[in-house]
């Protein structure tokens, strides 16, 4: 019996169609842990749209944007390769596998992990993150960190409130009711968010700001 291989097409991120099976590159801007899922989730954005994902979360071109999930037979193979991997923000990985679509988002299942490889480290203070932080719709994940350097401390808000405050504890009694939290970098808050404001149990909790 003869195997034949197919060899994925290379194509950018916003050139991917439903169907496709393909080898595509991105930075990624977003790494989470889902405890309901008991996975990484890991989102990532064609590499020259990254700044404008980072800094202006509210106008996202999601048509620039993949989302990586394991099938489930490879989840405990997968989450310990991401782990000890380290992969992180700003992180630039290549990606094989073929690609699905649901409800406008772009979503690449993979296979193994030989399918996913990291191409550069970030060398952004700024991304040096602990893995468990992202932009997250889980409200359960309480166990995030990260450095204590102003330059890579990240603050979240609520993706869906018209309140404008932004919290950086997260046992924060008034941050813990927020479900859909979005985090970005602090050193964005003058440029991106300059009218919002520190929640104030946050502001008189901390010790970093």
């Amino acid at each position: 019996m003869i195997n034949i291989t197919i060899e994925p097409n290379v194509k950018i991120i916003s050139e991917l169609n439903s169907g496709d099976y393909v080898k595509t590159t991105g930075t990624v801007y977003f790494l989470d842990y889902i405890s309901e899922k008991s996975m990484y989730k890991i989102k990532i954005c064609q590499n020259d749209e990254y700044t404008n994902f980072m800094n202006d979360l509210k106008n996202r071109d999601y048509k620039n944007s993949l989302i990586l999930y394991p099938e489930n037979n490879l989840k405990p193979t997968y989450n310990k390769y991401v782990y000890s991997s380290n992969i992180s923000l700003g992180d630039n990985i290549e990606v094989i596998g073929k690609i699905n679509n649901y409800m406008g988002y772009k979503i690449i299942y993979i296979k193994n992990t030989n399918d996913l490889k990291i191409i550069s480290k970030a060398n952004n203070t700024n991304n040096n993150t602990n893995k468990n932080i992202g932009n997250s719709n889980n409200s359960n994940n309480s166990n995030k960190t990260c450095n204590k350097n102003e330059s890579s401390i990240l603050v979240y808000l609520s993706s869906k409130s018209s309140s404008k405050v932004y919290h950086t504890l997260e046992n924060c009694p008034y941050g813990k009711k927020i479900i859909n939290k979005t985090y970005f970098n602090i050193s964005n808050v003058n440029s991106a968010y300059k009218d919002y404001k520190l929640c104030s149990y946050c502001k008189s909790h901390s010790n970093i700001m």
